[in-house]
């Protein structure tokens, strides 16, 4: 499915068989796709993620 639909809206899909389900299967997740009933779920927000990430700068000076 990842050539056909875009890695947003199967990642999307996928996070709302999860909460339906505790194994969805590939039909599962191209009904969810072909309908696109994870748009019409209000209850889910989006989280940013974050990372911080340090360079070796940050490494030399905590040594000494």
């Amino acid at each position: 499915m990842a050539d056909t639909y875009s890695d947003q809206r199967l990642d999307k899909a996928c996070h709302y068989a999860l909460e339906r389900s505790t194994a969805p299967n590939y039909h599962q997740i191209k009904k969810i796709i072909d309908s696109r009933l994870f748009q019409s779920n209000s209850n889910t927000t989006e989280t940013v993620e974050q990372s911080y990430l340090r360079g070796a700068d940050y490494y030399d000076k905590s040594n000494q």
